[in-house]
């Protein structure tokens, strides 16, 4: 999965290089650039976490968060931060995120979970 992923972010980033990226007729491929980039680095996180590899995972989707502030998904992001954060005993920046999290969204279903860590 993390071969695929860095694949296709080296794919879209050659192809946002290309003179055709800026023609009228590419207009869905820009379109698609953030969606496909985002979900890449998701994948990124989520294999770090699986190997162990959390301060990897926490910057991962601390990079995303960051990036697309506007995330449909950005409370799992920010409580996946926190956690992987959490895993690799940075405190500090687990409870950053967790707090971040209750300050966007203090309904979210994670608030419980983001109250526990943010202590």
């Amino acid at each position: 999965r993390e071969a695929a992923a860095d694949e296709l972010l080296a794919w879209l980033t050659r192809a946002q290089a290309m003179a055709l990226y800026q023609r009228d007729e590419a207009a869905s491929l820009r379109d698609a650039v953030s969606p496909l980039t985002t979900g890449a680095m998701w994948v990124k996180a989520e294999v770090a976490n699986a190997a162990g590899r959390h301060a990897e995972c926490g910057a991962r989707f601390a990079a995303l968060i960051d990036r697309a502030p506007e995330h449909p998904q950005l409370d799992d992001a920010m409580i996946n931060a926190a956690r992987c954060w959490s895993a690799s005993v940075d405190r500090a920046r687990a409870r950053e995120h967790a707090r971040a999290l209750l300050r966007r969204a203090p309904g979210s279903e994670h608030a419980r979970e983001a109250r526990t860590l943010a202590r």
